[in-house]
């Protein structure tokens, strides 16, 4: 996502090109076909460090995707209540996870809405580590 240089509060993306080249090159995880569903109304893509933290599952896709469903519905969640309270555009929200021991573990995620590499309205969820 590149910063719009009209917003003084925009932030650095949280990769090292262009959203399309991020995606390409997998910095990126687009999820916008699946985020339809929570009504977005733009794209929605995952840093690889929150796909990993929050999503993944590779032995396991039935999971990943409820994984994934449960991030995307908490992050659109984390939106409409930002939304109400003018909490600007880079929104934290938790998932949690089953650490090693069986219990859970909380994951923290922002869910950021920015603009793209045409000025396009986009949303990106990102890891603690790349906020």
């Amino acid at each position: 996502m590149i910063p719009n240089p009209l917003d003084p509060f925009a932030t650095e993306p949280p990769y090292p090109c262009t959203r399309a080249c991020a995606l390409a090159e997998g910095h990126l995880v687009d999820v916008t076909d699946q985020s339809r569903i929570f009504e977005f109304g733009r794209p929605v893509a995952l840093t690889r460090a929150a796909h990993r933290a929050a999503v993944a599952c590779p032995d396991q896709p039935r999971r990943e995707h409820l994984r994934l469903l449960e991030t995307l519905r908490r992050a659109r969640t984390a939106l409409a209540a930002a939304v109400l309270h003018h909490d600007g555009d880079r929104v934290p929200f938790q998932v949690f996870r089953r650490d090693a021991g069986g219990g859970l573990a909380a994951i923290a995620l922002y869910v950021e809405r920015g603009y793209g590499d045409d000025d396009e309205p986009v949303c990106t969820i990102l890891a603690d580590s790349d906020a």
